[in-house]
């Protein structure tokens, strides 16, 4: 079973803080290194915290520059052959965790996966899933294109890694304050492919009161930012953004090929296999849906 570490940065979200803890430690994996990361909460998430510090290999509480401040912070204390970060108002599902494990142990030589996109609604209920098992090409990913108006982002939370790829890309860069994520998935792309994953892996957490709603457009700027930096023109760009319509049928018509992890029900097993797959994550049957 390979050590996973798991760091949660947290401030002031003691409404979510225990819902987000609760999905990872109800899954009882037994080579889990949880590290909690809190700003030095002052609404109540402190004193939480401390009174589950058993549930914890780390908790450390102190003031940060920032989220991604305090995550690299705890990557640098992680040990897990495999890690990520979970947000603090995001959540696992039951079974991730094993499933990252079987992954990671069944196919060697994936350095990088990334699950099913999920999303809940404000009170954390489940409201939608993307089912759609989709490409993330390598070429497209170090490009920036995985960004509103072009692919779409990459889902964070469903993401998982090994220690040894964010040590080699040196971890986050951490003059971006919102949108260093966007920025890391460039630089890990230069490195390694993303495996997509057949099944969901997280939960994201829909809220209009959230960070990420309330800061969107700073964390646009710095993706725009980011995206120039790359030198990419905006041609593509300005064709596919003409209508959100537009922009999910231009989505379903490119195709790449793209090595994926499924569960194949004729052979009762898990596969993992390099085949044409469209970029989007939602199947013509749900756009109909939507539009």
């Amino acid at each position: 079973m390979i050590k996973i570490s798991i760091i949660v940065p947290v401030f002031n979200m003691v409404n979510t803080i225990g819902y987000t803890l609760d999905s990872i430690l109800v899954q009882r994996y037994k080579n889990l290194e949880l590290i909690v990361m809190d700003a030095n909460s002052n609404d109540g998430t402190k004193e939480l915290l401390e009174a589950r510090k058993e549930d914890f290999k780390i908790l450390i509480s102190e003031p940060d520059n920032g989220q991604y401040d305090a995550i690299q912070k705890g990557m640098c204390l992680a040990t897990g052959e495999v890690v990520s970060w979970l947000n603090a108002d995001d959540v696992y599902f039951p079974w991730t965790l094993n499933r990252i494990n079987f992954f990671f142990t069944k196919f060697p030589h994936i350095n990088w996966v990334a699950g099913l996109p999920g999303f809940l609604d404000s009170s954390g209920v489940l409201s939608h899933l993307n089912t759609n098992l989709s490409a993330r090409p390598q070429s497209s990913i170090q490009k920036g294109a995985f960004r509103k108006g072009i692919f779409g982002y990459l889902q964070q939370e469903s993401m998982f890694y090994r220690k040894s790829l964010w040590d080699k890309v040196g971890g986050l860069n951490l003059d971006y304050k919102l949108a260093a994520d966007f920025e890391l998935w460039t630089r890990f792309a230069k490195e390694a492919s993303i495996v997509s994953v057949n099944i969901p892996l997280s939960g994201f957490r829909i809220d209009n009161n959230s960070r990420s709603k309330q800061l969107i457009n700073i964390y646009e700027n710095e993706v725009s930012k980011i995206f120039s930096k790359l030198g990419n023109k905006n041609r593509m760009i300005r064709f596919i953004s003409k209508s959100r319509f537009l922009n999910k049928v231009v989505r379903l018509l490119i195709w790449k090929n793209q090595e994926v992890i499924f569960y194949s029900v004729s052979q009762r097993k898990w596969c993992l296999k390099k085949v044409l797959r469209p970029i989007s994550t939602i199947s013509f049957s749900n756009l109909k849906l939507e539009f």
